[in-house]
């Protein structure tokens, strides 16, 4: 077995490339049209398939040509991007009022994520009305409205299948033109309205013709739908798991860790120890002894386990309620903001875009600086994968090449 500090450094990259091939031959009910569209993406970034931007100094004959990235969540290099992104973007949402935060999880038992596995269509959707609704509704009732953001995610830290929802929740709520402070939400009433939602929610989905019944319930829990209300009925008795933080968050403590888990893939590098064409050793969680330990697993179930988790093709991962949703943030927030103005000052956010910002703390050099004049290289021409293809480029060098230009650093 090799060593995976040998390979480079996108070693989910070097996976898809090196052993998909074989897996996708054997298996090839797993490497669906969605999956191999993910996959030939992350290849595909950062080289000219995808196309690029050809920036110069035409008064010194230097250039350099930008890659376009695939933007995909399952790739390593463009998770840290984007889920700063995300990061920034949330921040400034959450922080435009001077609030603090209740931080909740919610999990559903296995049984139930088992069945989400297969009717993920139908049921990764009602999850999230579920949970906004057992919310909105108490808040409700009692007549104010508060603003929350949820985040799913569908993995354990073994891939396996494991639903569960972060959600931050103002720890105020607006009533009528006054806010009100200090908000305590009952874990036990909200859980209850919960699962009433879900088992709603199920109870529709088996009914739908597409209803898909996983294999280790369907000859006896999904075989009719007497079996099936029985089923729940067992579910409803058994632990489900509403965390409510003790503690009030500040909404930037919190959503670094969230978007650590939503814009990058399952795993990331730095967990994978080592694989060859047979198996995979990687860290994961041991919960008895609470602390992460290696874990081996075939390179075949590797593959089925993590392809598991790619995103539904446009189906948003998050959401945000209440007063944060689009039909209510742009009425509400200017109210709220004179109700209780953030005291955080806005930093002078920097107009340039990111890469280019971590291109130079990394090298020290703005990757778009004429090495001879030091002023910004102008944008010449825009690249589109199909124009590429016509134009038969195979290489950046010679796009380069094509318009005399050298290139810089």
């Amino acid at each position: 077995m090799e060593n995976a500090k040998e390979k480079p450094i996108n070693k989910l990259r070097d996976l898809f490339e090196n052993y998909f091939p074989a897996f996708e031959f054997k298996y090839p009910q797993y490497a669906t049209h969605h999956v191999k569209q993910t996959i030939q993406k992350i290849l595909s970034c950062r080289t000219v398939v995808l196309g690029c931007k050809l920036y110069g100094c035409v008064e010194h004959g230097f250039g350099r040509v930008i890659p376009f990235s695939c933007g995909n969540r399952f790739c390593v290099s463009c998770a840290n991007a984007r889920g700063q992104a995300w990061l920034d973007e949330a921040v400034a949402v959450l922080t435009s009022i001077d609030t603090s935060y209740h931080f909740i999880t919610i999990t559903v038992p296995g049984s139930i994520s088992q069945i989400i596995k297969f009717n993920k269509k139908l049921l990764l959707s009602e999850f999230f009305s579920s949970a906004s609704g057992s919310l909105i509704y108490w808040s409700r009732k009692r007549g104010f409205l508060p603003g929350f953001v949820m985040v799913m995610q569908t993995s354990g830290d073994r891939l396996n299948f494991h639903v569960h929802i972060h959600l931050l929740i103002t720890s105020g709520g607006l009533f009528f033109n006054r806010w009100i402070k200090n908000l305590h939400y009952p874990p036990d009433a909200i859980l209850k309205s919960f699962k009433t939602l879900i088992f709603r929610a199920l109870r529709r989905a088996y009914l739908n013709q597409d209803f898909v019944s996983p294999p280790e319930y369907a000859d006896n829990a999904c075989s009719s739908k007497e079996d099936f209300n029985k089923f729940l009925g067992k579910l409803w008795e058994i632990n489900w798991n509403l965390h409510i933080a003790k503690d009030l968050k500040k909404a930037k403590d919190i959503l670094g860790y969230i978007a650590r888990y939503l814009k990058k893939p399952p795993i990331s590098n730095s967990r994978i120890i080592e694989y060859d064409d047979s198996k995979i050793v990687f860290m994961a969680r041991d919960y008895e002894k609470k602390k992460r330990l290696p874990y081996i697993m075939s390179l075949g179930y590797f593959f089925i386990s993590l392809f598991e988790h790619v995103p539904i093709a446009h189906f948003p991962m998050v959401r945000w309620y209440g007063l944060f949703s689009n039909r209510n943030k742009k009425k509400y927030i200017e109210l709220l903001q004179g109700l209780i103005p953030s005291k955080e000052l806005k930093e002078k956010l920097d107009p340039r875009p990111l890469w280019r910002i971590k291109y130079e703390q990394k090298h020290g050099i703005d990757p778009l600086a004429c090495p001879v004049c030091k002023k910004e290289m102008e944008l010449l021409f825009c690249f589109s994968a199909r124009m590429i293809k016509e134009l038969g480029f195979l290489s950046f060098e010679e796009i380069l090449r094509a318009f005399c230009f050298i290139q810089s650093f």
